[in-house]
Parts: structure tokens; C-alpha cells; sequence
């Protein structure tokens, strides 16, 4: 019988490594994870650096929702949405390195 601590699922070394299904993405000031209006296919999980989410209003007027920090997950609403159309813009606000999920099933 296996010791149930060498088979418990480790979340801070899954989100650290690349595997089937993801990667490790890492983006430049300025870069975009994904655009407002385009669909929903990722789930970001940001290892390092700052991002923010901002939206367009039908005026034209650009706001800021949030900013990302290390730890935090983007565009988590796709699972909600049943991978719709986002809802804002995830822009690189330094340097980033991020896991990127490309099925919505994990």
C-alpha cells in the first residue's frame, strides 16, 4: 500500500511545472494574455510579475478593474462562462511568467 503522502496531489509544485495540458508562458511589459471580446479558452495562473484587467465601455472609455500579483489566476471567468467571450483585457503590467491552462477541464 503507497504511503498517502507520497500520492497526495501537491498544488505549488503542479502550478510551478509544465505538463499536458499547460505551459509556462512568459510575457513582456506591455504583452496581452487575452482581449476583451476574444474567446475564452485559458486560465492564467501568474507565477511572477503584475498584470492588470481592464475594460472598454461602448463610449470608448478604458478603466481598470484589477491588478494581478504573483499567486493570483486570470481569466478564471471561463469556467463559468462556458468559455464565452471575455468579459475585459489582461494586460503584462511588468514582466510576467505565467502558467496557462488551455483546457477548461483540470
Amino acid at each position: 500500500m503507497k504511503n498517502p503522502a507520497q500520492t497526495a496531489f501537491d498544488p505549488a509544485a503542479y502550478l510551478a511545472t509544465a505538463g499536458l495540458g499547460h505551459v509556462i508562458v512568459r510575457l513582456m511589459e506591455g504583452e496581452v494574455f487575452f482581449s476583451q471580446g476574444s474567446r475564452c479558452e485559458s486560465v492564467f495562473y501568474l507565477q511572477k510579475g503584475r498584470a492588470r484587467l481592464t475594460i472598454v465601455s461602448a463610449a470608448g472609455k478604458e478603466a481598470t478593474i484589477t491588478v494581478f500579483t504573483a499567486g493570483d489566476f486570470i481569466g478564471e471567468a471561463c469556467i463559468a462562462a462556458a468559455a464565452g467571450p471575455h468579459l475585459a483585457t489582461a494586460t503584462a503590467v511588468t514582466g510576467c511568467a505565467h502558467k496557462s491552462h488551455s483546457s477548461l477541464c483540470f
